[in-house]
């Protein structure tokens, strides 16, 4: 079974949407202790943080699949990145417990689930006839690991390399992650899509 050019690529772009933002979220537990040294607000208030960044994940992923009908998955998974790209970057400068959840458990978090599974699934199984779905969702799928993976081993080699999980280096490649995210081709209009398949 093979795929058209623009098929490949719309799978390509949605396999690495969803490793950049697994890879992300994996890897941010690597520097808890960098982040309780940089702030001083504690180990308790950065568990809340983290705690509700996995309910607003959530929470988020069937709003962002109803703005996803409505204005195109593209434009809601590019919001997605840019909001885990700013929710990350500007998390060592939290000075309260409120601002660190603001920044992890609503902004990043929120972001990861507007460039989630249900809209990348959305985006890809629309442009593809039924008999390749499944294939095309098992390569995005696994597309999640690779980035968990990758992201807990790019904040080794920085510990490696550095003594320390220097993690406003890593947050810097996050942020040339996220603006490269912005740009990749999920272009899927679900209003053109529904008026061709009426």
């Amino acid at each position: 079974m093979t795929f058209e050019r623009k098929q490949l690529r719309l799978i390509g772009a949605a396999s690495l949407v969803f490793a950049l933002i697994f890879g992300v979220r994996q890897s941010q537990v690597l520097f808890i202790g960098p982040l309780n040294t940089q702030t001083g607000l504690g180990i308790a208030a950065i568990s809340l943080a983290f705690a509700w960044a996995q309910l607003m994940w959530g929470i988020t992923q069937p709003i962002a699949g109803a703005l996803a009908d409505k204005y195109g998955s593209g434009r809601v998974i590019a919001t997605g990145g840019l909001l885990v790209t700013i929710g990350t970057v500007l998390t060592p400068y939290a000075s309260t417990t409120v601002m660190l959840i603001l920044l992890i458990g609503v902004v990043a978090a929120g972001g990861a689930g507007m460039a989630g599974l249900g809209v990348l699934m959305s985006a890809v199984g629309r442009a593809l006839p039924p008999e390749r779905r499944g294939l095309a969702n098992g390569i995005v799928m696994l597309s999640h690991q690779a980035g968990g993976f990758l992201g807990a081993w790019l904040g080794g080699v920085l510990f490696e390399r550095t003594g320390s999980y220097d993690w406003m280096w890593y947050l810097d490649i996050m942020l040339a992650l996220g603006a490269a995210l912005i740009h990749l081709p999920i272009k899927e209009a679900p209003k053109r899509t529904a008026a061709a398949a009426a």
